[in-house]
C-alpha cells in the first residue's frame, strides 16, 4: 500500500472514530461544544478531500507525459 493510500485510510479512519465517539457520548450540547465538533468534522473532511485532489492531480500530471 503507499504512502497516499495508508495517508487517506488513516485520515478516514480518524474522521469515523472521531464522529462514532461525539455521537457516544454524551455532551453538554452547548453551542460551543456542538461547533467545535463540527469543525473537527470539517477539519478532517478538508484534509482528506485536499489529499484527494492532489492525488488526482499527480495521476493527471503523469498521464501527460
Amino acid at each position: 500500500m503507499s504512502i497516499e493510500n495508508k495517508l487517506l485510510t488513516a485520515l478516514k479512519t480518524a474522521q469515523v472514530d472521531f464522529a462514532t465517539g461525539a455521537l457516544r457520548t454524551p455532551s453538554k450540547c452547548d453551542a460551543f461544544e456542538y461547533g467545535q465538533r463540527c469543525g473537527h468534522m470539517s477539519g478532517l473532511e478538508t484534509a482528506i478531500n485536499i489529499l484527494i485532489n492532489l492525488l488526482k492531480d499527480e495521476q493527471d500530471d503523469d498521464s501527460k507525459l
